[in-house]
């Protein structure tokens, strides 16, 4: 049983963690924004027996959790052999060193050190190099170069730098696919993570679905409403929801505002938000 939304508008942490409800597009979409102002909530992802390392993890730092959910795909729902789908880098380990090249178009960068701890960076492997400048200086066409390629996990396994693969649906320059495919496929709850800016701060902001809904007008209609509540959104990849529905989402007094049935330990890969 899933728990409903609370009421109207919320903001926690003098502000930096609000949310809203948006139905202008024709659904309600519950929305989970997360300011980067003064670093203060962080985002983390786990990706190698990710319920057992978000346990010990939670355990050694004792953080306060704001939400939790899926990233990327699953290759597979063997537990002893599934790993996230698409080049993934936990923490300076190499889980999966096999690049997606036709499906998923979004490097998703999760900064863990230095002045961007809790960061993070969405790459569009179809026009875009993956620019770096923590410990080194350079950029990587991680998709057209297999050279550039590892280099680029080189990169983040010496400097302890995460990466995933995701669908890209919307960046800077609007949908990320063609007219025709908007409303193509089956229809089911979606969820997104917006990669945003606003006034001059940096905003990370889940958005979720709980109705049916196509997978790339959903995904525009969560560019298209955050770009009229004036955020610049240079990101929108698909969170995934599959045979891993969950989402926990907490108030700064540890209150649930969102529960789904499915629980953590049954996931491949996790990530987080966290003060």
């Amino acid at each position: 049983v899933e728990d409903s939304y609370a009421q109207g508008d919320q903001s926690y942490l003098k502000g930096k963690y609000t949310t809203f409800s948006d139905n202008s597009m024709g659904k309600e979409i519950q929305f989970f924004a997360f300011s980067r102002s003064g670093n203060t909530i962080k985002a983390k992802y786990f990706a190698q027996n990710a319920p057992e390392q978000f346990k010990a993890w939670k355990k050694q730092v004792n953080p306060n959790i704001l939400l939790i959910t899926v990233g990327a795909y699953s290759t597979s729902f063997n537990v002893d052999t599934r790993k996230p789908l698409g080049l993934t880098v936990d923490n300076g380990e190499t889980v999966n060193k096999n690049l997606e090249e036709d499906k998923l178009d979004a490097l998703v960068v999760v900064y863990n050190g230095g002045s961007q701890k809790g960061g993070i960076g969405i790459v569009n492997l179809e026009t875009s190099p993956l620019k770096v400048n923590q410990g080194e200086v350079g950029e990587y066409w991680v998709k057209d170069s297999f050279i550039d390629r590892q280099k680029a996990i080189r990169w983040a396994e010496k400097h302890g730098a995460t990466l995933f693969q995701a669908h890209l649906l919307y960046d800077k320059n609007g949908t990320c696919f063609p007219e025709d495919a908007k409303f193509r496929g089956k229809t089911s709850e979606r969820r997104y993570l917006a990669v945003a800016t606003k006034d001059g701060v940096a905003y990370h902001i889940v958005a979720d679905i709980p109705s049916d809904e196509h997978f790339n007008r959903g995904g525009e209609k969560v560019g298209e409403i955050l770009s009229n509540r004036g955020y610049k959104v240079y990101g929108v990849i698909n969170l995934d929801v599959g045979g891993y529905n969950l989402l926990q989402a907490f108030d700064d007094r540890e209150n649930v505002i969102r529960k789904t049935d499915h629980p953590v330990s049954s996931t491949t890969n996790l990530i987080i938000w966290y003060y």
